[in-house]
């Protein structure tokens, strides 16, 4: 949606349009997204008008048909080159591929696919698998998820405090209508706060490729990694933000080291747990755990509503660093104008 380039559209224009985007380098600052492919359409379509304007999911159907998003691109050049938009014959186009001689199987079949797309839409939609939600909806099931994570991201003993806590306000709580549904919101929250992606988790993370959770395609030669560690990097003296350190894959060696540290996390020895990151974070988790006490003691019939904005008010916390420094202060905002109205909805209904 950059307006250069939408300022080249003109009413004679077709345009062909992957509704899937990427995300620019500015949401690593703002932890919210930056693009809206729903807006950026909208705004194509009020420039070309309705029927001058494919719009769809190139990457998911790339990736269903081909294993590879990278084939989005071809797939569109198919797709436009058999509704006559290019000046160029399809045997023009896969000659070219073949010239090229980079990923000729794969660009060749998106070609292909696009192509089909255009005549056999409907057998072609038939070919990919059907989408099943992996939404966990139900109090147990979220439970007995993070609880699962919690083990792989530090022990049996940490799952087991999250697991006490979650049974102990399930007691209190149960007997509210639309219970399960308060628990479920706290069930996440307290997780997000207890896996918060420190140092042990990212490395854990970088260098796993047996577990859920893990990035295998990043276990490989060739694959450089960009931190800022907090004890290491500088920061911009303008911007405020911290530069980020360049490591080839030999980091993946200190990073598995770092990985099997985690059982240091949080005792004395924990070198990280002394900076003020994590000093924050310690004291987001107290907090959580305070209001989950309060939305135990004040949860009433009549106050649902605010103890539900307060269980998921940690969903405003996002990112990691300075970036959570700033979203830290719009929890803080929702949490103590939700604390408020639950203390003071209270006493109203005690006194009937």
């Amino acid at each position: 949606s950059n307006p250069d380039t939408l300022r080249k559209l003109s009413p004679s224009c077709h345009a062909v349009v992957n509704t899937q985007t990427t995300e620019t380098r500015d949401f690593l600052y703002t932890a919210e997204p930056t693009t809206s492919s729903e807006k950026t359409a909208q705004l194509i379509r009020q420039i070309l008008g309705e029927h001058q304007i494919d719009a769809l999911d190139a990457s998911e159907l790339a990736i269903a048909l081909t294993g590879d998003a990278i084939a989005a691109n071809l797939f569109l050049v198919g797709l436009a080159s058999q509704r006559g938009l290019l000046p160029i014959s399809p045997k023009a186009i896969e000659r070219a591929i073949e010239v090229n001689g980079v990923a000729v199987e794969l660009n060749q079949s998106a070609f292909t696919w696009g192509r089909r797309f255009v005549e056999q839409q409907e057998k072609v939609l038939a070919l990919l698998p059907k989408s099943t939600s992996t939404q966990l909806t139900s109090l147990e099931d979220i439970v007995a998820d993070r609880k699962a994570r919690l083990v792989r991201y530090q022990s049996e003993g940490y799952a087991a405090l999250y697991l006490k806590r979650i049974r102990a306000a399930e007691n209190r709580l149960t007997h509210l209508p639309g219970a399960e549904l308060l628990l479920s919101d706290i069930a996440r929250q307290l997780y997000r706060l207890m896996a918060l992606k420190d140092e042990y988790e990212v490395a854990r993370i970088l260098t796993t490729d047996n577990e859920p959770d893990g990035i295998p395609k990043l276990n490989r030669a060739g694959v450089n990694f960009h931190f800022a560690p907090p004890l290491l990097s500088q920061w911009w003296p303008r911007q405020g933000r911290p530069k980020k350190i360049r490591m080839g894959a030999w980091a993946r060696l200190p990073l598995r080291v770092l990985a099997g540290l985690k059982f240091v996390r949080g005792t004395a020895m924990d070198v990280f747990a002394y900076t003020d990151e994590r000093r924050a974070e310690r004291a987001d988790l107290a907090d959580y755990l305070a209001d989950i006490d309060l939305i135990a003691e004040m949860a009433s019939v009549e106050s649902i509503d605010s103890a539900q904005q307060l269980a998921n008010a940690p969903s405003k916390l996002k990112g990691y660093g300075h970036v959570r420094t700033r979203s830290r202060r719009t929890w803080l905002e929702q949490r103590n104008r939700c604390r408020a109205e639950l203390q003071l909805v209270q006493p109203l209904t005690s006194q009937m």
